[in-house]
């Protein structure tokens, strides 16, 4: 190497990691809101949210903010999709502001939604109406035309059924982690050839379409009267139902279900269950068993509670009948 060549060191790129999100959190807040007081509300592999509180040196109209930040990916899935949820009506936080785009960390500050703290039996029947209201405007939203959303990983149903079928195969190879469980084998075959004969049944448009992805009551926050806006989301491409398919099955594990399932379903359908078509009756049965197979691993990959994971496999054995 002669002296005039430039010698440059080998740079990394600063990423989130969750075991230096407190250093991560506390870099940012000085950095861009100095004035305000906060309070960690959660921290997980892929993000960490902060509340950002005004202070006696924040201006006068200073409120309650929320700061989510994240792996870079995860951010920019999320911001993206809300902005587009928006824009389809749905009730969704308002974004206020976003990282710079040099800025190696991504993150975003969005509204606080305060929550009621007590539903009555009416504001619960309007909290049903209104999430299904609003989870079906998600579902009007497009990845198509939406540029760079697909560049950065948008997952898809389709990716995801051939992850589960690995899934599949791997248990079936190691069946002591399922009989240690009292999971008969029988389970994952019939969940493998569910996942197979099911092609024929998807919408080959289904892609098309901007799931939320990470459906449940617990993503939501319930405000005055029963209005619902919906949060947190873990955005992908693909069929609408698999969406409702994963709020059912998730009501149903909560004890939810027979109190309000029949009427979210009816109002996100925009008509009785009775009238369900044969092809949307077969849909929504198959999105049940694979949410429910899907929450089967996830119990037991966690080391969940045998009764927890017993409850999981008996919703996957006897799904909600339509």
């Amino acid at each position: 190497m002669s002296l005039d060549e430039e010698i440059t060191e080998p740079t990394t790129e600063k990423t989130y990691d969750r075991s230096h999100s407190e250093e991560i959190s506390r870099e940012i807040v000085d950095k861009h809101y100095s004035d305000r007081r906060t309070k960690r509300v959660a921290a997980g592999r892929l993000s960490t949210v902060l509340f950002l509180d005004p202070t006696e040196s924040s201006p006068l109209e200073t409120v309650r903010q929320v700061l989510k930040i994240g792996e870079k990916d995860r951010i920019k899935k999320e911001t993206l999709a809300l902005s587009r949820w928006r824009n389809s009506g749905a009730k969704v936080p308002e974004i206020i502001r976003e990282s710079d785009i040099n800025e190696p960390i991504k993150w975003f500050v969005m509204e606080y939604l305060q929550p009621v703290d007590h539903l009555s039996s009416d504001e619960m029947d309007n909290a049903a109406r209104s999430f299904a209201r609003n989870l079906n405007l998600l579902h009007k939203a497009k990845t198509s035309g939406y540029g760079e959303i697909n560049d950065f990983g948008l997952g898809k149903y389709e990716d995801q059924m051939t992850d589960m079928l690995n899934t599949l195969d791997f248990f079936t190879s190691e069946p002591t982690i399922l009989s240690n469980h009292d999971i008969d084998l029988d389970f994952a075959s019939d969940l493998k050839d569910l996942i197979e004969s099911s092609g024929s049944l998807i919408n080959t448009n289904s892609s098309s379409v901007l799931l939320h992805g990470d459906v449940s009551t617990s993503n939501a926050v319930v405000q005055e009267g029963g209005e619902v806006v919906i949060i947190d989301p873990n955005p992908l491409a693909g069929d609408p139902l698999l969406d409702v398919g994963q709020m059912v099955v998730r009501m149903k594990l909560n004890d939810q279900y027979d109190r309000v399932g029949t009427l979210f379903l009816e109002t996100y359908f925009g008509k009785p269950l009775g009238s369900l078509s044969e092809t949307e009756i077969k849909k929504l049965n198959l999105f049940i068993k694979y949410q429910a197979g899907l929450e089967i691993f996830r119990r037991v990959l966690t080391q969940s509670e045998p009764q927890e994971i017993k409850e999981a496999l008996d919703l996957y054995k006897q799904p909600p009948s339509f």
